[in-house]
């Protein structure tokens, strides 16, 4: 199912994006993902460099659909409710037929720095001609958007939209977190030294 999970308060290099309270989420938990997904952070974890206490644990994988700002009871009652209501037209959606995703490249943010990593994370495709997953996240986006949970210049602001309002997001799986570990940025020197990888993540099969 769905979910919207509560943020952890991170350190002043993550501070741009302290101001998101929440976030939604599609949990992984099938065993062909679980094991698709440990493969990839254990190739990261050979290649030096990376403390295994921040790595995430398995059974807590999800692909992130779009963090929110919910600052008060009622807003996240209401975010929840809106969850809850959109379920039914998600599920109509997939027809009893899975969403098929592709695993990587890898990615870190804040982007383009060696020294200050937080987050090392693997990309998450449409491994599906049809594009199902950006038009079953599109679904969901929609419902948000048309309830006031989220607003169009905070998508922009995550780079889900474009200016012209069409999706363009990079969804992920974050693999390692530093606040998991000792809260020290991540080494992520012996990454450079890593092939880009892909591999196919499996199917998911949304339950209701």
């Amino acid at each position: 199912a769905t979910t919207a999970g509560r943020r952890a308060p991170a350190s002043s290099a993550a501070a741009a994006v302290n101001a998101y309270t929440h976030f939604v989420s599609l949990p992984l938990a099938t065993p062909a993902i679980r094991e698709a997904a440990a493969a990839l952070q254990a190739r990261v974890l050979a290649a030096g460099g990376v403390e295994e206490a921040a790595r995430v644990r398995v059974e807590r994988l999800h692909v992130t659909v779009c963090m929110l700002r919910l600052e008060s009871e009622e807003k996240i009652e209401e975010a929840c409710r809106v969850l809850e209501e959109t379920q039914g037209k998600l599920v109509g959606f997939l027809d009893g037929k899975p969403l098929k995703l592709r695993l990587g490249p890898l990615g870190t943010f804040p982007e383009g720095s060696t020294s200050s990593t937080r987050v090392i994370y693997a990309q998450v495709s449409d491994a599906d001609v049809q594009g199902r997953l950006l038009r079953f996240c599109q679904l969901l986006i929609d419902e948000l958007l048309a309830r006031r949970i989220t607003s169009t210049r905070s998508l922009r602001d995550q780079k889900i939209i474009r200016d012209d309002l069409t999706m363009a997001p990079t969804f992920h799986m974050t693999l390692f977190n530093a606040r998991y570990g000792t809260g020290s940025p991540l080494d992520i020197a012996g990454l450079q030294e890593m092939p880009e990888t892909e591999a196919e993540l499996g199917q998911y099969v949304y339950v209701d």
